[in-house]
C-alpha cells in the first residue's frame, strides 16, 4: 500500500521533469537557431523546427526508456499511448531523421581531431587533408546510417532483418 503512494507522487514529478526538460531544450534550442542562422531563421520557422526535433528526439528517448523500463523505471510510469507498438517504419523514419540531424554534430568534432593530428603532421599530410575529409564524411556517414542508427532500431523494435535490408525488401516488394 505504501509503494502505491510513492508511486502516486512520484508519478506527477516525473511528468514535471519530463516536461521543463522538453521546455528547456525547446528554449536553448531555439536561441542557438536564432543566434546561428540570424537573417535566415524567422521565429515561426524556428518554433516549428524546434518543435519537431524536441518531440522526435523525446519520442526516441521514451521509446528506449521503455525498452529500459525494467533497469529505469516502473512500467506504470510509461504513459499509455507508447503500450501501442510502433510500426517498423515509423521507428525507421524516426531513427533516420534524428540520426541524420545528428550527424553533423559528430561529424564536427571527428573533423576537429584528424585536423589536430594533421596540424601536428608533416606538409605532405597537410596536402592529402582534402582527400581524407571527403573519405572521413563518408566514412563516418556510412556508419552512423548502418551501424548505429540501426542498432537503436533493433534495439527499441523487434526486427527480423537489419533495418537496412528491411529499407531495400520494402522499396523493391
Amino acid at each position: 500500500m505504501d509503494h502505491c503512494k510513492e508511486d502516486a507522487w512520484f508519478h506527477p514529478a516525473l511528468k514535471l521533469v519530463w516536461v521543463l526538460c522538453h521546455g528547456l531544450a525547446s528554449v536553448k534550442l531555439i536561441q542557438h537557431f536564432l543566434r546561428t542562422f540570424p537573417l535566415c531563421a524567422f521565429i515561426g520557422k524556428t518554433f516549428l523546427v524546434t518543435f519537431g526535433i524536441v518531440l522526435y528526439f523525446g519520442d526516441m528517448l521514451l521509446l528506449t526508456i521503455k525498452k529500459l523500463h525494467g533497469l529505469l523505471m516502473s512500467l506504470e510510469l510509461v504513459n499509455v499511448e507508447y503500450e501501442i507498438s510502433k510500426s517498423e517504419i515509423s521507428i525507421i523514419i524516426q531513427g533516420l531523421v534524428l540520426g541524420l540531424l545528428l550527424y553533423p554534430i559528430a561529424l564536427k568534432y571527428i573533423l576537429q581531431i584528424c585536423e589536430w593530428f594533421i596540424n601536428t603532421a608533416s606538409t605532405e599530410a597537410k596536402r592529402y587533408c582534402e582527400i581524407g575529409r571527403s573519405l572521413m564524411f563518408v566514412a563516418s556517414l556510412g556508419i552512423v546510417l548502418i551501424l548505429i542508427v540501426p542498432s537503436w532500431m533493433k534495439f527499441v523494435h523487434e526486427f527480423r532483418m537489419h533495418p537496412f535490408f528491411w529499407v531495400l525488401s520494402f522499396v523493391f516488394s
